[in-house]
């Protein structure tokens, strides 16, 4: 097997990629950090695999700060400096910083974690 090289690329080369190693289901995707809509490259960069297919397109373009969350601060940081660079080739991205987007997430995810606690709890006793 090659060695996947960080390059541009479209998403659906990098699957194909994915698939033939054996690390994409046929139920993911892999999808845009910086989405496609915001500016987001078409590369390897800003590739995150892989995600459930109906997560990633109930997503869509409005929450690329869950994406950098749930990336990571470095892959996040890769994501949104070659979407800065390169675009999706017809507009760049100028949103938030990495480090923004990130922070956004994780505060969203700490809110759902704290506001669903009690869920899990139930849960669990229900199963008991």
């Amino acid at each position: 097997m090659s060695a996947c090289m960080c390059t541009l690329q479209s998403r659906s080369q990098y699957a194909t990629f994915l698939r033939k190693a054996g690390l994409l289901e046929a139920d993911q995707d892999v999808f845009h950090i910086i989405a496609s809509a915001n500016g987001g490259a078409d590369h390897t960069h800003n590739y995150h695999f892989a995600q459930n297919q109906s997560w990633n397109r109930a997503i869509g373009s409005q929450h690329d700060f869950i994406n950098c969350y749930i990336a990571g601060k470095i892959k996040a940081e890769k994501a949104v400096t070659i979407s800065r660079v390169l675009g999706n080739g017809s507009i760049s991205y100028s949103g938030p910083d990495a480090l923004t987007l990130y922070k956004m997430g994780e505060n969203i995810m700490r809110t759902m974690r704290r506001e669903h606690r009690s869920d899990w709890v139930n849960l669990m006793q229900a199963r008991a």
